[in-house]
């Protein structure tokens, strides 16, 4: 009797013991699976915020140089008389990665991505208003040239002409506006990304180092940089 209660015992202990190495392998791989969730979610938000910010600073240059500087040198009382050209899609990385700018822990970089995409496309239907204008301008110009010098043609000339003229304003505005939050919005990233820097984010902070030092070694960051769970992977590739 007394040898079957220890065997019993034992393989009792042996159980338990057993199932809790199982429990425990349980609970490790659920923290893994949670650990990698996180760290692929902020590797998709640092994702879609270069994504962003490669648009604004591409299109800013294409831009720049068909309107802005134009816009920039523009006299007061002085309408914008150029033709710009504009298609229906500009912008493709905030609109289709709404829901991940949603998951941003940072209500100051949301707010700052949602301002300036509103800033651009009001700047954009600043520019269809201007052009609407150019379009009937040019349709009455020619009716004039074809000698239909009557009083509606040339009093729809003078009009838009002034139309033309108290447009301008808006369309500085809209321009200085855009340029001002796409700034903002920029420094907001930078920080941002700083604060929470992922495996592709590390050379943006050495960038951003007050006193860089060409080969030097780096400070490892610290788990507690990275957030719970969440560890750096060692990389070369840059921005």
């Amino acid at each position: 009797m007394t040898q079957f209660w220890d065997s019993f015992s034992a393989a009792l202990i042996g159980s338990i013991i057993g199932g809790g190495f199982v429990l425990l392998g349980v609970s490790r791989e659920h923290k893994n699976n949670l650990k990698l969730h996180e760290f692929q979610r902020r590797k998709r938000i640092d994702g879609v915020l270069r994504a962003i910010r490669y648009e604004l600073e591409i299109l800013g240059q294409i831009y720049q140089q068909k309107a802005g500087s134009l816009v920039e040198k523009l006299e007061d009382g002085k309408p914008y008389m150029v033709y710009f050209s504009l298609t229906e899609k500009y912008f493709i990385v905030y609109p289709n990665n709404t829901e991940i700018v949603g998951q941003i822990d940072d209500s100051e970089l949301c707010k700052a991505i949602v301002v300036t995409y509103n800033k651009a496309n009001f700047l954009l239907e600043s520019f269809r208003i201007n052009n609407w204008y150019l379009d009937r301008l040019s349709d009455f110009q020619k009716l004039r040239a074809e000698n239909v010098m009557d009083n509606y043609v040339t009093t729809n000339i003078n009009s838009l002409q002034q139309k033309l003229i108290e447009w301008a304003p808006q369309l500085k505005q809209a321009h200085n506006d855009l340029g001002r939050e796409t700034e903002n919005l920029f420094a907001e990233i930078d920080n941002f990304r700083l604060r929470n820097p992922t495996e592709a984010a590390v050379s943006l902070r050495l960038a951003k180092s007050p006193h860089p030092q060409i080969g030097s070694p780096t400070r490892p960051i610290d788990d507690s940089e990275l957030g719970p769970g969440v560890r750096p992977q060692a990389s070369g590739r840059d921005l």
